[in-house]
């Protein structure tokens, strides 16, 4: 099976007993994914800031008690940043109710390996209600394949490029 990678995550709410619900999406290549106006900072300011879902493999919903921050809620930064490095996808704030990771402020960077995401979520004391597979718009694909090939007619063709 190939590896995956942490990709993008998203709040999804808070759960009856007031947790907070998160999707973590994975990706086999993170360095293909993307998604419309990453590159426009800052991120919150984007509705529906999502990576195109042709670029994930699966997604998984994290529980968490305290709320957590996400690139896609930052004020200053794009996805583009967090892609970079800049910032990571999803961390927990430094306040009295930090959740600490190896004596460190819990983070989730891009790009990070789904068995090291694993063990930060159980060892942090998070809940993973499980993974679901992400469903591909291929449908898309293959009409914009159809669309290009119908859009080329007999007078495009170069005899000579053959």
């Amino acid at each position: 099976m190939n590896e995956e990678y942490l990709g993008f995550v998203a709040e999804i709410g808070r759960t009856t007993d007031r947790k907070y619900m998160y999707r973590f999406d994975f990706t086999y290549d993170p360095d293909s994914l993307w998604g419309e106006f990453f590159n426009i900072p800052p991120a919150c300011i984007v509705p529906g800031l999502a990576p195109d879902p042709n670029c994930l493999s699966r997604s998984a919903k994290i529980v968490s008690p305290v709320k957590l921050m996400t690139a896609k809620e930052n004020a200053c930064f794009s996805m583009q940043d967090c892609i970079d490095g800049i910032i990571p996808l999803c961390f927990s704030e430094i306040d009295e109710n930090t959740i600490m990771f190896k004596d460190k402020p819990l983070k989730f960077g891009f790009g990070e390996k789904l068995e090291t995401v694993e063990t930060k979520i159980t060892e942090c004391g998070l809940l993973n209600l499980g993974f679901e597979e992400i469903k591909r718009n291929d449908e898309n694909l293959v009409n914009d394949l159809i669309n290009n090939l119908n859009n080329n007619t007999d007078d495009d063709l170069d005899p000579n490029e053959f």
